[in-house]
């Protein structure tokens, strides 16, 4: 009688191990799929790829600052093109190859002086590689209510005026 409970106990626990597997085994692995894991968005054109940007506004016709970073997969150092779809107004990145922008921790200028929607609305956008190829993006535009966004809003420079 001992043999048999521990032969049942044994077949039991591989049964359960082979039903993990099994069930582990229908799981997507969503690690391998890029995503914006913040409040910003990603894009690709080419080699080039925008992670988590956003823009930072006081309100609609005020200056803003971009957020996020930027990524050259390239073998050749090239410019990032932001630009809102209308054409309004654009940013050109320099990137190194195979390197990676802040465009805030890194001091990169990337500022609007004026932002045409208000904070809460999404600004279509456009990106382009040094190749030419374009992406269309939609980035969210933030205010400060949020505090991790203050410090942002500060930075922002105000127009000079004449």
């Amino acid at each position: 009688m001992i043999r048999q409970t521990k032969k049942s106990r044994a077949a039991l626990a591989a049964g359960v191990v082979g039903l993990g597997l099994v069930l582990s085994a229908c799981s997507p692995i969503t690690t391998d799929k890029p995503y914006a894991a913040s409040d910003g968005v990603r894009a690709q054109a080419g080699d080039m790829t925008v992670e988590n940007i956003m823009i930072v506004t006081e309100g609609e016709g005020q200056p803003g600052r971009l957020l996020g970073g930027a990524t050259n997969t390239g073998t050749e150092a090239g410019e990032l093109l932001l630009a809102t779809a209308d054409g309004a107004s654009s940013l050109g990145i320099p990137i190194d190859s195979r390197s990676t922008v802040n465009f805030f921790a890194d001091g990169t200028a990337t500022f609007f002086e004026s932002v045409p929607v208000a904070p809460g609305s999404i600004l279509p956008m456009t990106i382009t590689d040094p190749s030419g190829v374009t992406t269309p993006v939609s980035v969210p535009v933030l205010d400060g209510t949020l505090e991790e966004y203050r410090e942002v809003i500060e930075s922002i420079p105000t127009p000079e005026l004449s």
